[in-house]
């Protein structure tokens, strides 16, 4: 009967864990596809927030910035300084706006990283090197984000890029965004854990339900068989009525 106990117990862990794994797959990538959309989300809010912020296609100011003079100037500090705020507010890595100089190469013009006060001359304005996104929604004046990791000098990231445009929908400048590859699987690796706890939780309650279960179940078989064994044995009464055991 031990053996049929055991039997009893391991059927219902192994129901528990096929069913568990099951849902739990389900949710494990609904939940990895909800993280992958959110972080599309903070990307898009961030480039859109930035251009409400700053309103940069109404403000006659936005030429300066490519003038290395422009780093001291109050425009140019208040800006780096918002996007700094917003920056934090909303756990970006960074966020930024582009332009292209006189020669038609993609030059940061703000940056959030730059929220302290900034170095004069040249070294003012860096040089972009053009990514696919960008070049894409410079071409499209429409948002665009990245389908995959980018990596750089500054470290791996997911970006958004926003067009700026003028009155003639010309596009005058990009705003873009930047969330962390490390800290995107971070957060996928929070779902991962939690995915293996709950399915670890699952196992172990299963299996103590199942424990007391079979005992149940066991019990009265046990019983039964005992007084079965008398009556062949010769040796059992046979007025005598087994006990009903209720749950």
């Amino acid at each position: 009967m031990r053996s049929f106990k055991l039997k009893i117990i391991l059927s219902f862990i192994l129901m528990t864990v096929f069913g568990a794994a099951v849902c739990g797959s389900l949710l494990f990538y609904n939940f990895l596809k909800f993280s992958d959309t959110s972080v599309r989300q903070r990307l898009s809010g961030a480039v859109h927030s930035a251009d409400e912020m700053l309103r940069l296609s109404e403000n006659p100011n936005l030429s300066m910035l490519l003038n290395p003079a422009a780093a001291d100037s109050d425009f140019y500090k208040e800006s780096n300084q918002s996007l700094g705020r917003l920056n934090a507010r909303l756990g970006t890595e960074y966020i930024y706006c582009i332009m292209r100089d006189g020669d038609g190469n993609p030059v940061f013009v703000l940056d959030s990283g730059t929220i302290d006060e900034p170095e004069t001359g040249d070294s003012y304005l860096t040089e972009v090197d053009p990514w696919e996104t960008m070049d894409l929604a410079w071409s499209s004046g429409e948002l665009v984000l990245d389908e995959d990791y980018l990596s750089d000098e500054w470290g791996t990231f997911l970006s958004a890029c926003l067009p700026v445009l003028d009155d003639g929908g010309r596009v005058i400048a990009a705003l873009g965004a930047d969330i962390s590859a490390t800290d995107i699987e971070a957060e996928r690796l929070t779902i991962i854990i939690i995915f293996l706890v709950s399915l670890l939780a699952a196992v172990l309650v299963s299996a103590a339900v199942a424990y007391f279960a079979a005992g149940r179940i066991v019990k009265p078989i046990n019983l039964t068989s005992t007084a079965l064994a008398e009556i062949s044995s010769g040796q059992g009464d046979l007025s005598r009525r087994l006990d009903k055991l209720s749950n």
